[in-house]
């Protein structure tokens, strides 16, 4: 690392107020918490780009456990989401600064903070039998919904 910047990690040119320090965390797995914070980042922003322009229907992540999955759809969140505030909105552009998505082109950067996100994880769903479960996913559901409604 040069310096101990950002850049060298992200593989682009990085904002100062994301060079803070050589530190990685996996104790968040929240994109802009993490940049935020300064923490070193591998820059899988290009991963945006076939989503963005929908090469396909449907889109599945499967990799191994610990391998950045939460944090790779955090980062699809922040990069898509309109929060409908233009300060939270414009926040959320500033955290991908100096990341390779914004010199892939200006039809990938138009789309920032354009669409709505229901962000569900079943990490929180809870119960002591299946029953219990499903009324857990469905009050997520709801919760979800009431959000972007």
């Amino acid at each position: 690392m040069e310096n101990g910047s950002f850049a060298a990690v992200t593989a682009g040119t990085a904002s100062p107020k994301f060079a803070k320090e050589e530190r990685t965390s996996t104790a968040t797995e929240d994109f802009k918490r993490n940049r935020l914070a300064g923490y070193r980042y591998v820059d899988k922003t290009a991963l945006l780009a076939p989503l963005l322009r929908g090469d396909h229907e449907s889109t599945f992540f499967l990799r191994p456990k610990r391998f950045g999955k939460t944090l790779t759809l955090s980062m699809i969140h922040y990069f898509v989401e309109d929060t409908r505030d233009e300060a939270q909105n414009a926040e959320n552009r500033a955290i991908f600064e100096g990341l390779k998505i914004l010199e892939m082109g200006e039809g990938y950067c138009s789309q920032m903070t354009s669409y709505p996100v229901i962000h569900l994880t079943m990490q929180t769903i809870g119960g002591t039998d299946f029953t219990d479960a499903y009324r857990s996913l469905q009050e997520m559901l709801r919760a979800a919904l009431t959000d972007v409604a």
